[in-house]
């Protein structure tokens, strides 16, 4: 309130008026599950906030390499693009104050792929020699290869070899 006297001593009515201060919302990222998934797994999003004038009105959560997501509070997704996502989440007050971004991170990993280059002859009898040779494509580099038959499970490990135990 607010009044004023003037030079007699008379004093003016109170003028009121209401001023209402609002905090800043908090928003927190509670988890990213799992936080290096495969190209096309389920990843969970979970956040919470605080507020202690009101209650939220419009959370958001973006992917830098994806744009917008969900705004829920938690969610799963699938279908990311493939790399590290930096994930911001914030939360929009009654007020319309936003609170500050919340960061985390998500990497999704493109699954690799392999291809038959050659297996010679592709006709033996048993115990012959059989060249195979493989070759394996990713994003990153490709640490491991294996050979396997529907009959004798894995024979062998590597891009390149010659069995003759099939």
């Amino acid at each position: 309130s607010f009044k004023a006297r003037d030079g007699q001593g008379a004093w003016s009515e109170e003028a009121t008026t209401t001023v209402i201060v609002n905090g800043v919302p908090i928003a927190q990222i509670v988890g990213i599950d799992p936080t290096l998934a495969n190209a096309g797994d389920i990843v969970e999003f979970r956040g919470t906030y605080s507020d202690a004038e009101d209650s939220i009105t419009e959370p958001e959560r973006i992917s830098d390499l994806d744009g917008h997501l969900r705004a829920d509070m938690a969610f799963s997704a699938s279908g990311l693009s493939l790399g590290t996502h930096t994930i911001t989440f914030r939360v929009k007050d009654g007020y319309d104050v936003w609170s500050a971004p919340a960061t985390s991170e998500v990497t999704i990993n493109g699954v690799p792929k392999a291809r038959i280059v050659l297996i010679s002859p592709d006709r033996s009898l048993e115990g012959d020699e059989i060249s195979f040779e493989g070759e394996g494509d990713d994003e990153g580099s490709i640490v491991e290869s294996q050979w396997s038959s529907d009959i004798d499970g894995l024979f062998g490990v590597g891009f390149s070899l010659t069995h003759s135990d099939l």
